[in-house]
């Protein structure tokens, strides 16, 4: 039921989400909500950040509600702060060459 109701906001919103299968870990995951009270959804953001000089992806994950910008997604995960700290300890090894893929 959860799930219906999800795709049904989402497709009001004229977004197309596609599920993962039942038990796949992605979906497992995955914690994009839809609230009912505030009639918002707040999506489950992934950055892999690709470095050119290995084949490995650094992964970042944060919740995002609908109403803001993906930049700010991505800031509230560079954001100042204690929690952020191992996040931003990690984007230092990282270039101007990385390229940031949105998957």
């Amino acid at each position: 039921e959860r799930l219906k109701i999800l795709l049904r906001a989402a497709g009001q919103r004229n977004v197309n989400l596609v599920l993962m299968p039942d038990g796949m870990d992605r979906r497992k995951s995955n914690t994009t909500r839809f609230y009912r009270d505030t009639d918002q959804i707040t999506w489950m953001l992934e950055f892999k950040i690709k470095p050119q000089e290995n084949n490995g992806f650094l992964n970042l994950r944060t919740r995002l509600q609908e109403s803001h910008s993906l930049s700010r997604g991505f800031q509230n995960l560079i954001a100042d702060g204690p929690r952020n700290a191992p996040t931003r300890q990690l984007l230092k090894g990282f270039t101007a060459e990385t390229e940031l893929l949105f998957f």
